[in-house]
């Protein structure tokens, strides 16, 4: 705020298809890293056990993805075991992560994003 701007401001909405579905898109305009990055993706439950996860995140001033991530999650009694597969397409980094929840935090999307190994945010 000492130059009277924003130094970050952010739009994003979530639509939940189905009780399995649900996909969510995101704005995001930070000035100190001169970055406007889009990022949308889906989460489906493909069992009561399975969960998947896509997330692509594009960065208009690079002009390019940023990362492209893939998640599989499976439940296990009181934790949930997670996989996540990323790709910087700009800096050319490739990752992978492993997670374990303990029950009762969210398993959505935003969740998602915070295991995303990829940066930046």
């Amino acid at each position: 705020m000492e130059d009277e701007g924003l130094a970050l401001w952010r739009f994003g909405s979530t639509l939940q298809h189905t009780p399995r579905l649900s996909l969510f898109v995101d704005f995001a305009e930070i000035d100190v890293l001169r970055s406007r990055l889009l990022t949308y993706g889906f989460d489906y439950e493909l069992s009561r056990k399975y969960r998947a996860g896509f997330v692509h995140r594009l960065d208009f001033e690079s002009g390019g993805s940023r990362t492209i991530s893939v998640r599989l999650e499976r439940r296990l009694p009181r934790w949930r075991f997670a996989v996540i597969v990323a790709h910087d397409d700009i800096d050319n980094r490739q990752s992978l992560g492993f997670s374990l929840i303990p029950e009762g935090i969210s398993s959505s999307s935003r969740t998602f994003n915070l295991f995303d190994t990829a940066q930046p945010r």
